[in-house]
């Protein structure tokens, strides 16, 4: 009886061992629909985000609101082949780049700034 008592202590061990593993794989799993949900709603509002800037900046060069929503809607619509469209799209993105680059370049200054004078 002393034998079968021994031989099961390093099974229970081991049992106990693999629950834990278990139980902490357990609680990953758990956290990670959270985590699922929280990054949805992350992607969510980036992609409101981006699909607002998009419609602003075909907005400034296109005056038709329903053009604009087909465009964003379609990216096979018709106007997204047009040259014009694209050189004057090129222009808008570069022009907001050089002014984030400014933009940048003061903030940058700021903390320069900050760091001599502390």
């Amino acid at each position: 009886m002393a034998e079968i008592t021994l031989g099961a202590i390093p099974l229970a061990a081991l049992a106990i061992s693999g629950f834990k593993t278990v139980q902490s794989r357990m609680k990953s799993y758990k956290n990670a629909d959270r985590m699922a949900r929280r990054w949805d709603r992350k992607l969510r509002g980036h992609a409101r985000t981006f699909e607002e800037a998009c419609r602003s900046a075909l907005a400034s060069i296109i005056s038709s609101q329903t053009t604009v929503s087909g465009m964003l809607k379609d990216s096979l619509h018709s106007n997204w082949d047009d040259a014009e469209l694209g050189k004057q799209l090129a222009e808008l993105l570069e022009d907001r780049l050089d002014d984030l680059g400014r933009d940048r370049g003061r903030h940058q200054g700021d903390d320069q700034g900050s760091q001599h004078n502390a």
